[in-house]
């Protein structure tokens, strides 16, 4: 993928987290509900629940969840970072 294209699909990426937030903010019951009965396998079941942690995660530390996983993804796609302990919500660096 040429660097135009991440970036696309970052930002794709990141506009249905923050649909994603709101509707978890407005309707958390039944967002889990249908999104734990739909998943398909017992990967999308874990991949859901991994990504809801880190909602929940960045909420507890005030962080926008658009930021953190925008450094997120920058830090471990475009950078190359791997060492994962140190790009959770509560040691991430964010951009102000």
């Amino acid at each position: 993928m040429t660097p135009e294209e991440i970036r696309e699909t970052l930002f794709r990426t990141l506009d249905k987290l923050d649909e994603l937030h709101a509707t978890l903010k407005t309707h958390p019951c039944a967002l889990h509900r249908k999104t734990s009965l739909h998943t398909g396998s017992y990967r999308g079941a874990k991949v859901c629940a991994i990504l809801r942690s880190f909602v929940e995660t960045s909420e507890l530390e005030g962080i926008s969840i658009v930021k953190y996983f925008t450094s997120f993804f920058f830090e471990a796609v475009c950078s190359g970072r791997t060492d994962y302990e140190n790009l959770l919500p509560a040691t991430i660096s964010l951009p102000a």
